[in-house]
Formats: structure tokens, sequence, C-alpha cells
């Protein structure tokens, strides 16, 4: 076993743990090696875990959001003793839940100061940026796509609806860095790696990441009104001058989701306490929830096949189908406490940092319900973008309130 006896022993496994974890940032975006992120997060883990065994450290996870968290997660732990399918409710309560657990732990045992949480942000920018640049590379120059066509279709492992998630998120962040920048260099960077976000954003052609940045916009550029009238114009210009404005109107997505609701909520009415289980896949078992069943219940109209016949295209659905109604409850308070804390944190917070990085993360979390709530979002990426504004969250809290 190792031996950490002194100060300096500490304080280098304290490094090293926080260097791997914003390894695990920078490689978890990109989505090119799964064994990288693993050995990374679990390394910075590993880490911590000497240092707290060997009473070195100890770990806090103290902020207001660790109790609707909790809440959340023992009562989803109740639920696999009631699920449909309990191994693989098992199996994605340990990784769609505890792990995250474990990021959000990490994250503010290790991110502690303003310099940390700006490493952590450039971390995050630079890896979307250099995905972004690497899948127009690929798509314009490998596949020779046009540029006409949806961006992003080809990706196997983030889906064209997701894309967002990150790039959006990556963008929030770099609108904080920003400003706070004295560097033209460095300023200059952030307005480089910009622009390829930006551009996959625009090319995906996905409806949620607008109206995501029409509410996003104002919340960042609430106390500049003319950079704001500009935003928007622009973003309305864009809209309308591309070939997004071919996917405003309703077609056969908009009426899959309106199908996939009608049918969500019936399979809710079977089972409001407990849900049908945990696993995120469950519903689009057919063997567990029968397709003839539910269709029966609604209009023929919004009666959908079996191939699409799957998982609800909204996080609320999508946590009341799993977890019931009880679940959902706590999982609105998760998010009603965290965005609480930040507004706080907005109007009390004893620096300017922890006020404009609390604005950041509130535009971030108010990006996420958005896209959570168009698109079927709980997948390996959202999630730890999730889980990292949730930390950032507590990181804040606990500057703001160090005793």
């Amino acid at each position: 076993m190792i031996n950490v006896t002194d100060q300096n022993s500490n304080r280098k496994y304290k490094t090293v743990a926080y260097l791997l974890l914003l390894a695990f940032t920078f490689l978890f975006p990109l989505a090119i090696t799964t064994a990288g992120t693993e050995i990374t997060f679990y390394g910075s883990a590993g880490m911590l875990l000497i240092l707290l065994v060997t009473r070195q450290t100890t770990i806090s996870f103290y902020s207001p959001l660790i109790y609707p968290v909790l809440l959340f997660g023992t009562w989803s732990l109740i639920g696999l003793f009631f699920a449909l399918d309990q191994a693989y409710s098992l199996h994605d309560y340990l990784t769609h839940f505890l792990k995250y657990i474990l990021l959000y732990l990490l994250v503010i045992n290790l991110i502690d100061t303003e310099k940390k949480i700006k490493a952590l942000s450039w971390t995050i920018i630079t890896s979307a940026c250099l995905f972004s640049i690497g899948a127009l590379f690929y798509e314009y120059f490998i596949l020779d796509i046009s540029p006409g066509n949806r961006f992003g279709l080809k990706l196997i492992e983030t889906p064209t609806n997701l894309i967002g998630v990150v790039t959006l998120f990556a963008m929030i962040l770099a609108t904080r860095l920003y400003p706070d920048e004295k560097r033209g260099s460095l300023r200059a960077a952030l307005l480089f790696m910009v622009s390829p976000m930006l551009l996959v954003t625009i090319l995906t052609q996905t409806r949620s990441n607008f109206v995501a940045m029409l509410l996003v916009i104002p919340i960042l550029f609430y106390s500049k009104r003319k950079l704001l009238l500009i935003l928007l114009s622009l973003l309305i210009l864009v809209v309308f001058l591309s070939p997004v404005k071919n996917r405003l109107h309703v077609d056969g997505g908009i009426r899959h989701r309106i199908s996939l609701f009608l049918i969500t909520k019936e399979v809710i009415k079977d089972y409001p306490i407990m849900g049908i289980g945990f696993g995120i896949n469950s519903m689009a078992n057919h063997q567990l929830i029968s397709p003839d069943l539910y269709n029966e219940r609604v209009p023929e109209k919004y009666r959908l096949a079996d191939e699409h016949f799957n998982w609800p295209h909204n996080m609320i659905l999508n946590i009341a189908v799993r977890t019931g109604l009880v679940g959902l409850f706590l999982y609105i308070m998760v998010l009603a406490v965290c965005c609480k804390m930040l507004i706080q944190l907005i109007r009390c917070g004893h620096t300017n940092f922890i006020r404009k990085w609390a604005n950041c993360i509130l535009a971030a979390l108010a990006m996420f319900f958005v896209k959570g709530n168009l698109e079927p979002i709980f997948s390996t990426i959202p999630e730890t973008v999730l889980f990292l504004i949730f930390s950032i969250t507590a990181v804040l809290w606990r500057m703001n309130r160090p005793d």
C-alpha cells in the first residue's frame, strides 16, 4: 500500500487527482476513448480514496443541493426492488447515478478556487472545440456530405440532437471567461474556439438548440441590452436564412413526440408510484411494455410502430415513467434547489467572481432544462454536463460560505 505520511505527499496525490479530473473533463466530450475517460475518472477517485484511507484528507460533500440529490437517489434505489427489469435497472443506477455522485464528490473536493474553476472551463472549451473541428473535417472532407444536410447524422457516439448539450455548455463558459481575460491572445483564442462550436451547433439544425439559445442569451446578457438585441436578431436571422427554417413546421418528428407523450402518460397511469424501473431504455423493451396494449389507449393517428415505440423524448416524462410521480417530484426538487442556489448567489454573492459565475451556470442549467424537455437527454455525455453544473454550483456556494 502506498504510504502517504506528510503534507507534501498529501499535496502531491491531491494534485494528481485534480489533474486526472481535468483529463476526464477533457476526454468526455470527444467521445473517442471510453477507456481513457474511465481510467482518468476512476484514477482521480482512487487518488482521493488513498488520501481518505490514510487519513490525510477528509471528503466533504455539503451544500443544500446534496439533500434532494440523495433523496432522489434513495427513492430510485428503493424502486429497484419494484423494477420490471431489476438487473437492467441496477446497472443503470450504478452507471447513470452513483457514478455521477462520485463525479460530484470529486469536483467539490478538488475544485475549490477561482483559478481551478477557470482551468476546468478552459479544459471543457478546448475539448469541445477539438471535437467540433474533428467532426466538421470528418463530415465534410472525409464523408463529403453536403452542407445542406443535417450535421452529425453519421456520428455514432454523439447523436446529432445531443451535440448541442456540449457545444452550448462550452460556449456559455466561454462567455464568462472572455471578459475576465485581460490578455488579447487568450481572448482571441476563445473567439477562435467558439467559432467551430457555434458552426456545429447551427449545422445540426436541431430545434432545441435554438430554443435553448433564445433563453440562454437573455440570461447571459441581460445587463447589456444593445448586445442582447443584436445577438437575438442575429439568431433569428440565422434561423430564417438557413436550412433550419425547414425544420420549424410540424412534421413526423413532432408527431412522434406527441405519440410518445400520450403513450408515456398511459404507462405512468399503470405505474404511478414506483415507475417501471430506473433503466433508461426499459420502456423500449416490448416484453415489458407492450406496444399493442398501450397503442390501443391512444387515438389511432398517434399509434406507433414497434421500432418507434421507445423512450419519451422529454426528461420530465422519462423520470416519471422510470421512478414514478414521487421520483419526478424529487427530481424537480433537485433542479429547483440548484436554481434557487444560483439565484441567491447572483443576488448575494460575496464577490464579483461568484455572482458572475453563478449567472453563467444558471444559463447552463436553463440550457439543459430546455434541451432535456425537447430531447431524449439521458445518456453519458449530457448527464456528465448536468452533474458538472450541479458540482460547480456547489463549489460556488461553498466558496461564498466557507464556514
